[in-house]
């Protein structure tokens, strides 16, 4: 049976969303197709990563409502409008603009030939002089999500506000997909542009406390650390880890890396995936490059919670802002949201995980349609540079409508 978690209808700017929870194919009949079967719908489904599962929902999805923009990742658990985690069923959210314009695209690694030129091509097929935003989602087992995000930055121009995420499998990181309304996609990545009256922000939380001193990274090759000061990674990490080196590979999560390099004005936070005893080396999720910098990172359950709430403020009052800019009147308590969280948060805050999302609720208030997913993979802002792939962040992206006319055909 369908269950609306919360939905929300501005009357200023008539952007409408919702978001509710479909338990099987049956319960997508319930959606209402007069108000969400639009071009301009976005329609996101956060799905178990089982596909067998997901698969008969998103075909009646597709069959139900065939003119809205619809997308959907496997992820590492997901929420709706409520604080509730669930790894199933289906959570729904539903957005929709009435002035505002969108555009889907997406491709594959294996026709692009490697995720900066697939990116580059996502970008080109949705840049126009009226696209204000881009949301882009990857899957999260074959892409390289630093890479990828260099490719979209560079694509479009540097005014548009970039935010999305890498698709999830739990804690088991082996089985990740997305879905572009068509089809099944591994190995690949969907691209979804705002235009003209359509637009968001988005803000990142991190709460990590960096400590110690910088090391020099010596030897990378792609998400694999190999050298530190001239060192084995994993030997210098060991030695700042102290006592606590007895509990790798397991207190890895509770000690990610903050690296910064000359492409970023901040620095990104680096979870350890893995690491290898016998060569010394650490495998990230994330890129890094030789001559970047890293600080090992540590943080606590509240302080993780509180800059949860900071930065849903922050994308909130620069949602406002945007909007009241052109001289639109808004309401900060209406609207739509997405937090994409990283699973390695989940793993760290285990039952207080719900109230980093009650720590947004507060801030988004009750008329605001909120949905996310816990990722493999963040992608927002860092400092001076548009969008960056992060781990081990909180990012919440705001979604608003103002009078600007789209003129995208």
């Amino acid at each position: 049976m369908q269950k609306i978690l919360g939905a929300t209808e501005s009357v200023e700017n008539c952007m409408r969303a919702t978001t509710s929870l479909i338990a099987d194919a049956s319960d997508v009949d319930a959606v209402d197709a007069a108000q969400w079967n639009s071009p301009n719908a976005l329609v996101v489904a956060y799905c178990h990563s089982n596909w067998a599962r997901a698969a008969p929902i998103l075909e009646a999805l597709s069959a139900h409502l065939p003119l809205a923009q619809k997308i959907a990742m496997s992820t590492a658990g997901h929420f709706g409008s409520t604080p509730d985690i669930h790894d199933e069923p289906v959570v729904l959210q539903l957005i929709r603009f009435e002035r505002g314009t969108l555009r889907l695209v997406s491709d594959t690694l294996t026709t692009r030939g490697g995720p900066a030129s697939l990116a580059r091509a996502l970008g080109a097929g949705l840049d126009d002089p009226t696209l204000r935003a881009l949301l882009a989602f990857t899957d999260g087992s074959h892409m390289d999500g630093a890479a990828f995000v260099e490719g979209i930055r560079d694509s479009v121009s540097a005014s548009v506000v970039m935010a999305g995420g890498m698709a999830a499998d739990g804690d088991r990181f082996a089985e990740t997909w997305i879905w572009d309304g068509q089809q099944k996609i591994e190995g690949g990545a969907i691209a979804v542009g705002l235009y003209g009256a359509a637009h968001m922000r988005c803000e990142n939380a991190l709460g990590w406390t960096s400590f110690g001193v910088d090391h020099e990274i010596t030897d990378a090759e792609g998400a694999l650390l190999k050298g530190l000061d001239g060192r084995p990674a994993l030997s210098l990490y060991r030695e700042y880890l102290g006592d606590r080196a007895a509990e790798l590979p397991a207190a890895a999560m509770l000690f990610p890396l903050s690296v910064t390099s000359a492409h970023s004005a901040e620095p990104v936070v680096r979870t350890i995936l893995g690491m290898d005893e016998a060569s010394g080396t650490i495998r990230l999720a994330g890129t890094v490059t030789a001559g970047s910098k890293a600080r090992l990172m540590r943080s606590n359950a509240n302080r993780l919670i509180e800059a949860a709430g900071e930065a849903t403020a922050r994308a909130s009052a620069r949602a406002q802002q945007s909007t009241e800019s052109v001289g639109v009147a808004s309401d900060n308590a209406s609207g739509a949201a997405m937090i994409i969280n990283c699973v390695g948060r989940r793993v760290i805050l285990r039952q207080r995980a719900e109230e980093e999302i009650e720590a947004a609720l507060t801030q988004l208030g009750g008329g605001t349609a909120l949905a996310g997913f816990y990722s493999y993979g963040e992608f927002g802002p860092s400092g001076f540079t548009s969008c960056a792939l992060h781990n081990q962040t909180f990012t919440v992206t705001v979604f608003r409508e103002d009078d600007v006319v789209s003129s995208l055909p």
